[in-house]
């Protein structure tokens, strides 16, 4: 099912050319880095060239929330979109349990037709969150692909294909994507960027591909959940996109 079109979306993002760069609360951490201006990593609400040169060497980025001292449940950064609900494909399970190998084949097919050879998955109490890597998109939702792909350095060989005027600023700036796959009964708690806390916010995540082998599902109860995060890059910051 459908929540938000991605003609919608294109639209949306071709509008926030226009609207200049959100900056979200410092955490204190000043980071020099050549090309860009002193800013403070908050990653994933805003990243910096030390993380961006990291996703391009195969990391993740982690839209997990800091847990409440009264809330033991997965909390994530609230997204740009939630793409899609599906069912899980119940002819691959004959059991009440189907572990998440099982479950989630078709998924797992899918995604390595895409070209996503490599994730992050994490467990959670009920469920399991499979991070996609970060990768370039234009202002329509356009999937860039080529070298470049995973690579949100300004100055990577194709950006001449990538990057926009932004109309407020000047600047040259692009998109980028993350998908994030939830397996749950019912969507986690979402944290408005504000008031969001990362559990990593200084490294990204690396690829754990073992974690799903000690997880099962309920396929009458769970569903797959895609969730769409999007990022501003520009020379001076990478920033969260909010859908408002």
């Amino acid at each position: 099912m459908k929540i938000l079109a991605r003609k919608v979306i294109g639209s949306f993002l071709t509008a926030f050319y226009c609207v200049p760069t959100a900056h979200a609360v410092s955490d204190g951490r000043p980071i020099h880095d050549l090309g860009w201006s002193v800013q403070v990593c908050q990653s994933p609400k805003i990243v910096c060239v030390r993380i961006i040169e990291e996703l391009a060497r195969g990391g993740f980025l982690d839209f997990r929330a800091r847990p409440n001292d009264d809330k033991a449940g997965l909390r994530l950064l609230s997204p740009f979109a939630v793409e899609r609900i599906e069912p899980l494909e119940k002819t691959r399970c004959v059991t009440k349990l189907c572990p998440a190998q099982v479950a989630l084949a078709g998924l797992q097919d899918d995604l390595l037709k895409q070209g996503y050879y490599t994730q992050s998955a994490a467990a959670f109490l009920g469920g399991a969150a499979i991070t996609l890597r970060t990768e370039r998109i234009d202002s329509t939702m356009k999937l860039l692909k080529g070298a470049c792909r995973f690579n949100l350095d300004l100055k990577c060989s194709d950006s001449d294909t990538w990057l926009q005027d932004d109309h407020k600023t000047g600047e040259k700036c692009g998109f980028s994507q993350t998908r994030l796959f939830l397996v749950t009964a019912s969507l986690p708690t979402f944290v408005e960027s504000p008031n969001f806390a990362s559990v990593t916010p200084t490294q990204p995540l690396r690829i754990s591909a073992d974690v799903l082998s000690a997880v099962a599902f309920d396929p009458a109860k769970a569903k797959i959940y895609e969730l769409l995060y999007i990022h501003k890059i520009c020379r001076t910051a990478m920033t969260i996109v909010r859908n408002w």
